[in-house]
């Protein structure tokens, strides 16, 4: 049976369950898998709560000491499961961009974003800023560095720099050491707008891979992606400038 090389869930599937028999009755083990995980992670998702608490206050402190100023962010409301189909079209295209057939048995590890929390500073630079110091060595509340070192395995996070579609932004991996892991995606009020406007658009363009002609919406929405990366480095770039002129000035 040919790989399907557009995606269609159900044509997914069918090729699926061709390569892998073993992965019989795909949709029902992924229903339970989210069942599980939902009952799995409420502990887990209560910690990474108090986390977000302390490093949004540690944040600001920090900031204002090192900088000057200061940074703001939004606590997300919930966290949010990956749906059937979205974790169909990650299958799909983990096969078609990498050649990577991921079976049943191996999602909950390589499918990273099945559990997936947003948090949105008020600039690019307070996106990265919190990034790099999300870290258990930076928690100074012992009763809460004593309870992260026991329940938390790993803490990465790394840039989130689509070029293909105008999306920036970066992404913080956490895995917990019953082997549930967390992403949490820290971007800027900006993007949070960007993407906000154009997800449908943006998830047609990721799952087809259009190739956008000049002037179509497609095209006009990865611009503006990077329009507004572009705005952003200029405000972070002018930021300094004056930062340092008001420096020299006092």
């Amino acid at each position: 049976m040919e790989f399907p090389e557009r995606f269609e869930p159900s044509e997914y599937v069918k090729w699926h369950h061709f390569t892998n028999p073993d992965d019989v009755d795909l949709s029902s083990k992924l229903d339970n898998l989210l069942v599980q995980l939902t009952k799995e992670s409420k502990d887990d998702i209560n910690l990474l709560n108090e986390i977000f608490e302390y490093f949004f206050e540690y944040s600001r402190k920090e900031y204002k000491t090192t900088n000057n100023g200061y940074v703001k962010y939004k606590l997300p409301k919930n966290v949010d499961f990956k749906t059937i189909t979205s974790i169909y079209n990650k299958l799909w295209r983990s096969y078609k961009n990498n050649k990577l057939f991921i079976p049943f048995d191996d999602i909950k590890g390589k499918i990273t974003d099945l559990i997936r929390t947003e948090i949105v500073g008020d600039t690019l630079t307070a996106c990265r800023f919190l990034a790099e110091r999300f870290k258990i060595e930076n928690i100074h509340d012992k009763k809460l560095y004593t309870k992260c070192k026991k329940r938390i395995k790993s803490i990465s996070f790394e840039p989130e720099m689509k070029m293909a579609s105008g999306y920036f932004a970066y992404h913080i991996l956490i895995t917990f050491s019953d082997n549930i892991i967390i992403e949490v995606q820290i971007f800027s009020s900006i993007i949070k707008k960007w993407r906000e406007l154009s997800h449908t658009l943006y998830e047609i363009t990721r799952v087809n891979q259009l190739n956008p002609e000049f002037g179509s919406k497609e095209s006009r929405l990865i611009s503006l992606g990077h329009l507004f990366h572009l705005a952003e480095c200029e405000i972070e770039r002018l930021q300094q400038e004056f930062n340092n002129i008001s420096q020299k000035n006092s």
